[in-house]
């Protein structure tokens, strides 16, 4: 007859389910753009509850997504170049002034611009297919943007400030 002894005992040899989303592997970009309208997901370990996507085709080169939170948030990604990018909106008018903004006592310089032509809207996304939108980035020292995009077809500029995250920055939620 064995005996089990107390000290035997190892609770991780027997592991319980975890409820915690960070014991489930990150999304890879591929997952990211199938998303369903109403999935639930975590960005930088904050809840982004996806509503749709804004297909565009970029002037430049490539293809760029822009994935919508219901709170207005946005995570664009550039797939060719496995850059995402996690952009909060900004409720100011910014205006830059010599190529530079100032936001949140930080000087960014201008980086980028480019301008793209919707191609397909998924879910709640704005926008309809052919509008046509064009961004300016301007990056700070710590590689944050601020990004000025122009709906090219009602003239109407929204504020954004991003910061460039990686695919084990974004989780699904059990």
């Amino acid at each position: 007859m064995h005996v089990l002894r107390h000290d035997a005992y190892n609770p991780s040899d027997f592991p319980l389910p975890s409820s915690n989303p960070q014991s489930l592997p990150p999304m890879t970009i591929a997952e990211l753009l199938r998303l369903k309208p109403a999935t639930s997901i975590t960005v930088l370990n904050k809840p982004f509850s996806y509503v749709g996507t804004r297909a565009l085709a970029l002037d430049g080169d490539g293809e760029l997504s822009w994935l919508f939170e219901e709170d207005g948030n946005v995570l664009a990604v550039l797939a060719k170049d496995e850059e995402i990018i996690f952009f909060e909106g900004i409720d100011e008018d910014l205006d830059p002034q010599s190529g530079m903004i100032l936001y949140r006592g930080k000087e960014f310089e201008f980086s980028y611009e480019d301008a793209a032509t919707v191609t397909k809207i998924t879910g709640d996304a704005e926008g309809e297919e052919g509008d046509r939108y064009s961004f300016s980035d301007y990056e700070a020292d710590d590689g944050n943007v601020v990004r000025l995009v122009t709906n090219e077809n009602t003239g109407e500029v929204r504020s954004y400030y991003g910061v460039t995250i990686v695919e084990e920055d974004i989780l699904p939620i059990a």
